[in-house]
């Protein structure tokens, strides 16, 4: 699907351009956060039962699809419990509304419903 490769694109030059602005002792951060979520088991785990809590408590129609509202709120959770943490995040701020629009897109198209899914 070239609309969702295209947003890809624009979603990875935005996170990639946010990474390359960061100290190096913050992509340190981001770095060991995601190498410990794919090789720790106990860490992947955990980081799992969080999304899903966080999908739950975003996911406030209770119907097991985000709609654009809720995948807002999904993001902005997770973006908090990584803060808490201690990971550098990007601020829902410094994101504009089409490339909220791009990142709904990419994550809408991954299923047959409209909506995002666990």
């Amino acid at each position: 699907n070239f609309q969702m490769a295209e947003n890809l694109d624009s979603v990875v030059q935005k996170r990639l351009e946010w990474f390359t602005a960061l100290s190096a002792e913050d992509q340190a951060k981001v770095k060991a956060d995601k190498e410990s979520s794919r090789t720790d088991e106990a860490v992947k785990a955990e980081r799992t039962a969080e999304m899903m809590a966080t999908f739950q408590a975003a996911d406030t129609n209770q119907d097991g699809l985000l709609d654009i509202t809720e995948f807002e709120d999904f993001m902005t959770k997770l973006g908090q419990n990584a803060t808490a943490r201690g990971i550098p995040t990007m601020s829902p701020a410094d994101i504009d509304e089409e490339m909220k629009q791009k990142v709904w897109g990419l994550f809408n198209a991954e299923g047959s419903a409209d909506g995002v899914s666990p």
